[in-house]
């Protein structure tokens, strides 16, 4: 049958081992076909891709382990691919983020029709490996899926700016990364590439404490109930007021917002809290709540409505604690 995926490894000492696969034999692999050590060089050629290249990094092991790049592995082999193709680094890249994850660099080269890239090894979160493709602009990302952004002043510069954001990248992989004035560490994890498994990230990344009561005012935000509708023209503008300051960013593509809200809701106090609140607006166990939004519009600092320990918040907590609520 004809050879679809060509792979050549050589070893730090020059020495050559060939693996050819056809159709069938990769449609039917159960997993990596081939495993790369980190001295080795690889050589990844695509004669015939049925599928995206970015599937290539399904059928790759990179082996763990730390590897000099410059002097590890076999250099004339690395100077005849660069030749061809610079090997590349993370400055350049055009997804703001991503370059914080730390990479295990790898040397082997991705040789597509239409495409060139390297693959990469990259530190699970929760424990072992997964394989990247990666290339001089970018991780090779599939989407950017939520964002969640921040923004506040005080008179003058600007103090607290940033984002984070949750991106799936091919081989079933999400990353949670920061950007602006605040750095926390990447998180990288690696599902099974379910439909479930995409609504639990999405859901993780929403219910961080720093975050949930802003993705809560914007996922619930609606005006059905009556008590709701009578007060949309006070209260709607009280919440755009807030948004100015943080908010959640859902991609278009994610389908499954109301399986995502129904996880929020059973999982998170502050979220039933807030979707409660959208229903009854003036009820009276709202009202620290809604007097928090309307300082919040006037003096531009939003800590009172979506802080840890928001008085509101702390409050309605007691009352469901004692069965009040």
């Amino acid at each position: 049958m004809t050879t679809v995926l060509k792979i050549t490894i050589t070893s730090p000492d020059g020495e050559v081992k060939e693996h050819s696969f056809n159709k069938s034999q990769v449609d039917s692999a159960p997993g990596p076909l081939v495993t790369i050590a980190p001295n080795e060089i690889g050589e990844i050629n695509i004669e015939k891709w049925p599928f995206p290249i970015t599937d290539v990094a399904k059928y790759i092991a990179l082996e763990p382990g730390e590897v000099d790049l410059e002097n590890d592995i076999h250099l004339p082999t690395r100077e005849r691919i660069e030749k061809s193709f610079e090997f590349c680094g993370t400055d350049g890249w055009d997804y703001i983020g991503l370059e914080t994850i730390e990479f295990g660099q790898r040397f082997v080269w991705v040789d597509g029709a239409t495409f060139d890239g390297w693959l990469w090894s990259l530190p699970l979160i929760r424990g072992g490996y997964a394989t990247v493709l990666v290339t001089d602009t970018e991780v090779e990302a599939n989407q950017e899926l939520v964002q969640y952004s921040w923004y506040s002043e005080s008179g003058g510069p600007v103090s607290w700016d940033g984002r984070y954001s949750l991106f799936q990248l091919p081989n079933n992989i999400f990353a949670s990364v920061t950007s602006g004035d605040r750095q926390d560490d990447a998180s990288v994890w690696q599902t099974d590439g379910s439909k479930q498994a995409l609504i639990d990230s999405v859901a993780e990344f929403c219910l961080e404490e720093d975050r949930i009561i802003d993705v809560a005012l914007c996922l619930e935000e609606k005006y059905e109930t009556p008590a709701s509708i009578e007060l949309q023209g006070e209260l709607s503008p009280l919440i755009e007021s807030l948004h100015e300051y943080g908010g959640l960013w859902l991609d278009e593509s994610f389908a499954h917002e109301a399986e995502l809200k129904e996880i929020l809701a059973s999982r998170s106090e502050e979220y039933r809290f807030i979707r409660d609140f959208f229903a009854d607006p003036k009820n009276p166990k709202f009202h620290e709540l809604w007097q928090a939004l309307v300082e919040a519009a006037e003096t531009g600092y939003s800590g009172e409505v979506t802080g840890d320990l928001a008085e509101w918040y702390v409050n309605l907590h007691q009352l469901a604690k004692e069965g009040k609520y």
